[in-house]
């Protein structure tokens, strides 16, 4: 049973998080003193600084599955060359034996180009290695040992190409898992940090105070809105005194 992917713990993109760590570093780093000022360390914006790092440098999933199709495209090209190879033996084994004879049975297959890769590999195995043992029944169409090893040696490297693109798939498993595990550290820690810088300037600064809001909420911003009319009848009733 395979392992379930990590699922972000934040409602944005992975490229929205990876812009939102940016941009709240450089405000973590811009309010730095104010951080040591309310007791807490330096370390708390450098670890987040060294994780956000570390998130940015890790494989995108773009990239973990351009490796895949690279492999596959591998593949595809030895798979291509065997098939090549395979016709050419059931050409030359038909020049050479009797349409009815036992020993052309092996090399009749029907519609070589539909088989699996599986079916491929498997074919052109035995019909080389049975070609290789009877190569002195193709004297006389030139077909030599060596192309039987050469075969048999291209379709130990189309099975090891096949083998490679499971390991992609598996390696671009991990290292999504690995990404969105990192992702979620590093947005919980900066979230953490938020909640820090508001209560800093809380008491302070709007404006500093609204650079450390991740999600405005219903209830912040009509907070906002209450505080505004609030000043607004301050000043109404400053305006009828006077």
């Amino acid at each position: 049973m395979s392992k379930e992917i990590t699922k972000p713990c934040f409602s944005f993109t992975y490229a929205e998080l990876l812009m939102k760590t940016a941009i709240m570093g450089s405000r973590f780093n811009r309010d730095r003193e104010k951080f040591i000022e309310f007791g807490f360390p330096p370390e708390l914006i450098t670890d987040f600084e060294k994780n956000a790092i570390e998130l940015n440098n890790l494989l995108s999933d773009l990239e973990m599955e351009t490796f895949k199709m690279v492999a596959v495209e591998n593949k595809n090209k030895t798979a291509d060359e065997i098939l090549t190879m395979l016709k050419r033996l059931i050409i030359y084994a038909k020049q050479v034996y009797e349409a009815d004879s036992v020993d052309l049975k092996p090399y009749n297959i029907e519609n070589p180009t539909k088989l699996s890769d599986a079916e491929l590999s498997f074919q052109a195995d035995i019909l080389a290695r049975y070609t290789k043992l009877n190569i002195a029944d193709f004297t006389d169409v030139n077909l030599t040992e060596a192309f039987c090893d050469e075969m048999i040696a291209k379709n130990e490297i189309f099975k090891n190409q096949y083998a490679d693109i499971k390991t992609k798939n598996k390696e671009r498993d991990k290292a999504t898992d690995l990404r969105w595990t990192k992702a979620n550290e590093v947005y919980r820690q900066m979230m953490r940090i938020c909640e820090i810088g508001k209560f800093m300037w809380e008491a302070e600064s709007e404006a500093d105070y609204n650079d450390y809001i991740i999600y405005p909420t219903s209830k912040s911003t009509q907070s906002t809105k209450l505080k505004k009319k609030a000043e607004t009848e301050i000043d109404d009733d400053e305006d009828v005194v006077g």
